[in-house]
C-alpha cells in the first residue's frame, strides 16, 4: 500500500472514530465541512474543545498539567500553530489511540464548560 492509500486509510479511521466523538456529545453528522481552524469543531459558548486536525487527529483542550501527562505517556503531542509557538492547553491524539477519544472528548468538554462558567 502506498502512502497516499496510507493516508486515506488514516484519515477514514479518524473519521469514523470522530463520529464516535460527535455522537457522545449529540452532534452525530452535524460538523460542518468547511476549510480553517475550527470548521468542524465541538464547542461550548463559542469556544472549540474538540475538532478534527490535519484530517486525522483528534485535537481537544485539555488543562496543561494534562496534556503534558498525555505527552509523557506517548498519547498525545502538543498542538502549535506554527514554529515555535505551542498551545499549553491543546493536545493532539493520533487515530493509533482513538479507543481514548470518545472519553478525552468527555475531559475536554467538562473543562471546557468550567473554564465557561468562571
Amino acid at each position: 500500500m502506498g502512502r497516499r492509500e496510507q493516508d486515506a486509510e488514516s484519515r477514514a479511521r479518524a473519521e469514523a472514530a470522530f463520529q464516535g466523538v460527535l455522537a457522545r456529545h449529540g452532534a452525530a453528522g452535524l460538523a460542518p465541512r468547511g476549510r480553517g481552524f475550527g470548521s468542524a469543531a465541538l464547542k461550548i459558548d463559542g469556544k472549540i474543545f474538540a475538532s478534527l486536525a490535519s484530517g486525522d487527529r483528534l485535537l481537544l483542550k485539555l488543562p496543561a498539567p494534562r496534556v503534558d501527562a498525555l505527552i509523557a505517556e506517548g498519547i498525545g503531542e502538543r498542538f502549535s500553530t506554527g514554529t515555535g509557538r505551542p498551545k499549553h492547553e491543546w493536545v493532539t491524539v493520533a487515530p493509533a489511540h482513538a479507543a481514548r477519544w470518545v472519553g478525552l472528548s468527555d475531559e475536554a468538554r467538562a473543562f471546557a464548560a468550567a473554564k465557561a462558567e468562571a
